[in-house]
């Protein structure tokens, strides 16, 4: 937790905020495969056998989750035709 940032104030005065997402305006896929969200995690200490990255792959329709291992970046074009 961090303790004694600044507070910081909109040219108005007021604090600054943002307003939450309309969730009954949020689009979705209607379909597998439709919309697939990607992600490349780095890994500060080998988890096994000189794995530093994590790459998945989430199918918004289905939430399915695809998880690859990787060595090193140079892994990920090759995982993501894989895919």
């Amino acid at each position: 937790m961090v303790f004694d940032l600044p507070k910081i104030l909109s040219p108005d005065g007021f604090y600054d905020h943002q307003t939450p997402f309309d969730s009954g305006k949020v689009w979705h896929a209607q379909t597998p495969f439709e919309l697939v969200h990607i992600d490349l995690c780095s890994i500060n200490k080998p988890l096994l056998v000189d794995i530093m990255y994590i790459m998945t792959f989430i199918d918004d329709f289905s939430r399915f989750i695809w998880i690859y291992l990787l060595i090193n970046k140079s892994r990920v074009i090759e995982r993501f035709k894989e895919f």
